[in-house]
């Protein structure tokens, strides 16, 4: 792992949110390591909470998303995402 991906989680974040951030942040390098950006396709493979938020960053930086579902009731709750 490169050190500049390592970030500390401010004491101040209830341990019950930092999953939440961290989530958030590895979304947010992991896109930007791959020049996230308008007119760009990212493919978002499952649905655990972590993909909601790779879809959120994506879409507000005017990406084009796809994502997979196992089940119509999870394909209901991507399009929802999207």
């Amino acid at each position: 792992m490169r050190n500049e991906w390592l970030h500390q989680i401010p004491g101040a974040v209830a341990r019950k949110h930092r999953r939440r951030l961290a989530v958030g942040i590895t979304a947010h390098i992991g896109l930007m390591t791959h020049e996230g950006q308008a007119g760009r396709d990212f493919v978002v493979n499952g649905g655990q909470a972590g993909r909601f938020v790779v879809v959120q960053i994506a879409k507000n930086l005017g990406a084009k998303v796809i994502t997979t579902a196992g089940s119509d009731e999870k394909v209901e709750l991507r399009a929802s995402w999207c």
